[in-house]
């Protein structure tokens, strides 16, 4: 009995901390549940073998990892795009398309030097470099069209229906001078024109931006006030303190946002010293991450870099718990930039790349992830580090025409479930998996191959319960390693141009062929391929079939109140998950309250006076 006991204490304090946990961390709360549509028509994938050992993945759908965020399929929108980014091209067009749902801005080393409203109050410091010689710089005016002003960046984030993550300069705190003199004035000024930022943003235009930013990779000797004439170079610590005097500032204009320090991927001085300060200010934490040196920036050493996702956040994670009160799990972490560097950031390379980053950051939680960059020019340099989603003044692609990382985030959105599952791989070091399922009980699966053959790959489902697999349906973008070859396809499908894929991306058909568990598919050489395993409900309340009545919910997705219209006589009903499992019932009254139903996909059963029958809601 006294065991007992303990165990239900337990699961009590378990559930409790669990809740606290996802209170604090506010990207949760963007969650929400996906589904899969069946397509009307599919393609037969092309006959293909393989030589060598099958390769297995093996999924266990009840083994849940994370929730996929929508926050987590980001990019910078900056400052450089200027207002042409609402005319110019098929740009709009392109990005809501993409699956990117948050942007940044006005994003980069830019960032600590920008002005939103173009007035510089005072005078400047000068600002150092490394080595101590004064640097010439000039501020960035937001008012004018080439800067991307925070009106039209704003009408950018209404018309692609995403949401906003703007940097304010906090470097403004070092070079501003004021009529005092003092740190203190110094600092409270920029902590001023930050909350002035904010104001202009969510009250003047309502944009209702909820995060924010302190500066953009103030650890860091590039960025135009790191050293200052006068005062030396920043430590964490300063940073720290200035840190909550800017988010004292910026939340007296709007209590709802929310802010974050920025930290270092290096076991440095900076984070002991930042976190710190900030344990009781910061809302979430912040880091960059661009995996190689441009020397090393080898396709073999790109792909190899994926695990330093996990090694940052196990950095992160022993700093918080050295130097707060805290865990790490009390801080939201976001990666705000990432990219590879070197010459391979517009082919296929990189697109494998991108599809498993973007695996890792929803494998390690991180609650928000926006790439380097949206759109950016072509540069014909031995490095050609471009780190673009989308092409501009390309010699060999149309302008702002997507390269093939741009595919990583439209199939993952297309073809990913709500929660990530485990996924395991045998008999190869090179294909890599990550899994999903659908709250509609789909399971969604991306697989790369980054070698130059074939490979069989046994796709092995567990604990499906009741759901039955019967069809797989998949999108390939494949392309080549070659140098300069940004050429892709997708399900065999290209355009006429040297470089990029098909024009017409977002309608091409999808493979779709017989499936069942523990089948075997071949994938092509570099390639990334974005898989649903679709079947049917089996067992239990789920093979029912629904008489003739007529019976209306509204509405649907549902958020309190689920209404009922029927023209039989219901007695009483029952709703379940989608495991089958009661959820709540009760006698039957026009208006159900499902409010406390945790975001999902449910089954109604109604015991009616011409039997029973079941149908099929959405709770937000």
């Amino acid at each position: 009995m006294r065991n007992a006991y303990l165990f239900v204490v337990l699961n009590i304090f378990s559930v409790l901390v669990s809740a606290q946990t996802e209170e604090r961390n506010f990207f949760l709360n963007t969650w929400a549940p996906r589904s899969f549509t069946v397509p009307d028509s599919y393609n037969s994938p092309p006959e293909r073998t393989a030589t060598g050992s099958v390769v297995t993945v093996t999924i266990d759908v009840s083994d849940t990892v994370n929730k996929v965020l929508p926050t987590q399929f980001g990019a910078n929108i900056t400052f450089r795009s200027g207002d042409g980014i609402l005319t110019a091209g098929n740009r709009i067009s392109t990005f809501d398309k993409s699956g990117l749902n948050v942007y940044r801005y006005p994003a980069g080393s830019g960032s600590n030097i920008y002005f939103f409203d173009g007035n510089y109050p005072g005078s400047f410091a000068n600002c150092l470099d490394k080595n101590g010689n004064t640097i010439s710089w000039n501020p960035i005016d937001g008012t004018k069209s080439n800067a991307l002003k925070p009106e039209n960046f704003v009408k950018f984030i209404q018309d692609v229906k995403g949401e906003a993550i703007v940097v304010v300069n906090y470097f403004y705190a070092r070079y501003g001078q004021t009529q005092e003199g003092t740190r203190e004035a110094r600092v409270l000024q920029a902590a001023k024109y930050a909350a002035d930022f904010v104001r202009k943003m969510n009250i003047d235009l309502n944009a209702g931006i909820k995060y924010w930013e302190v500066g953009n990779e103030c650890y860091g000797a590039w960025e135009t006030g790191y050293n200052v004439e006068g005062l030396g170079t920043v430590t964490g610590t300063e940073y720290g303190e200035d840190f909550k005097v800017f988010v004292s500032e910026m939340k007296k204009v709007d209590p709802t946002i929310k802010v974050g320090a920025v930290l270092f991927t290096k076991d440095t001085d900076w984070n002991p010293q930042v976190v710190s300060q900030v344990q009781n200010d910061a809302d979430y934490f912040i880091i960059h991450q661009y995996f190689t040196s441009s020397r090393n920036a080898t396709p073999e050493n790109i792909l190899g870099s994926v695990g330093m996702i996990k090694e940052n956040m196990d950095l992160l994670r022993t700093t918080v718990e050295q130097n707060t009160n805290f865990t790490l799990d009390h801080f939201p972490v976001a990666l705000t930039e990432f990219n590879s560097r070197g010459n391979y950031t517009t082919n296929m390379v990189n697109s494998i790349f991108f599809t498993r980053i973007l695996g890792e950051v929803m494998k390690n939680g991180l609650g928000l992830s926006t790439t380097w960059t949206g759109e950016w020019k072509y540069k014909n340099d031995p490095d050609n580090q471009v780190k673009s989603l989308l092409a501009i003044n390309d010699p060999d692609q149309g302008n702002y025409t997507p390269y093939s990382t741009y595919m990583a985030y439209h199939f993952y959105d297309k073809m990913f479930g709500d929660h990530m599952v485990s996924a395991s791989v045998t008999n190869s070091n090179d294909v890599n998996c990550y899994a999903s399922r659908f709250g509609s009980g789909e399971v969604g699966i991306s697989v790369v191959n980054p070698t130059a053959s074939n490979i069989a790959i046994k796709l092995r489902v567990n604990n499906l319960r009741k759901y039955r697999l019967e069809k797989l349906f998949r999108y390939e973008v494949r392309g080549s390693f070659q140098y300069r070859n940004t050429k892709f396809y997708i399900n065999e499908e290209t355009g006429t141009t040297t470089g990029g894929g098909p024009d017409d991306f977002d309608t091409i058909i999808l493979y779709g062929e017989s499936f069942s568990n523990g089948d075997t598919i071949v994938i092509p050489p570099y390639s990334t391929n974005f898989i649903v395993l679709n079947g049917e409900k089996t067992t239990g309340i789920f093979n029912l079939k629904r008489p003739d009545v007529n019976i209306r919910l509204f509405p649907n997705p549902a958020t309190s109140v689920l209404h009922v219209k029927s023209e039989a006589r219901v007695k009483e009903y029952k709703i379940y998950n989608v495991t089958g499992t009661v959820a709540t019932e009760g006698k039957f009254s026009e208006s159900i309250d499902v409010s406390g139903l945790i975001p999902g996909f449910y089954f109604v059963k109604f015991t009616t006076d011409k039997g029973e029958a079941i149908f099929n809601f959405l709770k937000k």
